[in-house]
C-alpha cells in the first residue's frame, strides 16, 4: 500500500514539474529580457546624442555653404529627425514590454 501512494505521488509531481517547463517555453519573456530592452533604447539615445554632438563640432570647423557643411547639415537634420522620434520608441519599448508580461500572468492563471 506504501508504495502505492508513493507512485501516486511521485505522478502528480512529474506533471506538475511538466506543466511548470511547458509554462516556462511558452512565455520566452523574463525579466532578463527587460534589461536587454531598456539597454538597448539607453545606447539607442546615446549614439543619437553623441552624433548630433560630433556633427556639430564638425560642423563649425568647416566653411558655410561647402559640400562638407551641406553633408554635416543633412546629417544633423537626419539625427534631428532621430530624436523627435525618440518618445515614440520609448514608449512603444515600454508598450512590448506591459504587453508581454500581461501575457505572461495570463498564462500563468491558465
Amino acid at each position: 500500500m506504501f508504495c502505492f501512494l508513493e507512485v501516486l505521488v511521485c505522478k502528480k509531481r512529474v506533471k506538475e514539474v511538466k506543466k511548470i517547463v511547458k509554462m516556462q517555453k511558452q512565455g520566452q519573456f523574463g525579466l532578463q529580457n527587460l534589461s536587454s530592452a531598456a539597454i538597448g533604447v539607453l545606447v539607442f539615445i546615446i549614439v543619437v546624442s553623441i552624433g548630433a554632438t560630433v556633427l556639430s563640432q564638425v560642423q563649425t570647423t568647416q566653411v558655410n555653404q561647402s559640400i562638407a557643411f551641406n553633408a554635416t547639415n543633412d546629417g544633423l537634420a537626419g539625427l534631428s529627425l532621430f530624436g523627435d522620434f525618440t518618445s515614440i520608441i520609448v514608449i512603444v519599448a515600454i508598450a512590448a514590454v506591459i504587453l508581454a508580461l500581461i501575457a505572461i500572468a495570463f498564462r500563468a492563471f491558465a
